[in-house]
C-alpha cells in the first residue's frame, strides 16, 4: 500500500491554483506551486468548451505567479485550466 501512495504523490506535480481578482475586468493574476520545474499548459475555455486562449510556459519549482490579460474578452464565465504532466487543475473565472 505504501508503494501506491508514493506513486500517487509523485504524479501530483502542481498544487494550489489561485486566480485573482475574480471577477476581473482585465488582468488576471495566476498563482501555482510546482513541486519540480517543468512546462505548464495554461488554457482558457469558454462555456461552450472551445479554447479561447492557450499557451505553454516553462516554470521553476516553488511558487510561480503568472499574468493573463482578459481585457479583450467578452464578459462571461470561463474555465481556467493549468496542466503539468498528468495533473490538471481548473478554476472558474468571471470576466466583467
Amino acid at each position: 500500500i505504501a508503494d501506491i501512495a508514493d506513486s500517487v504523490t509523485e504524479l501530483s506535480t502542481v498544487s494550489g491554483l489561485k486566480a485573482y481578482p475574480n471577477p476581473t475586468s482585465g488582468e488576471l493574476q495566476i498563482e501555482c506551486a510546482l513541486h519540480q520545474s517543468g512546462l505548464v499548459n495554461l488554457t482558457l475555455y469558454g462555456l461552450d468548451g472551445k479554447i479561447v486562449t492557450s499557451e505553454t510556459r516553462a516554470l521553476s519549482s516553488g511558487t510561480n505567479r503568472l499574468s493573463l490579460d482578459l481585457g479583450n474578452l467578452q464578459s462571461g464565465v470561463y474555465t481556467l485550466s493549468l496542466q503539468v504532466g498528468q495533473t490538471t487543475l481548473q478554476q472558474l473565472v468571471v470576466k466583467l
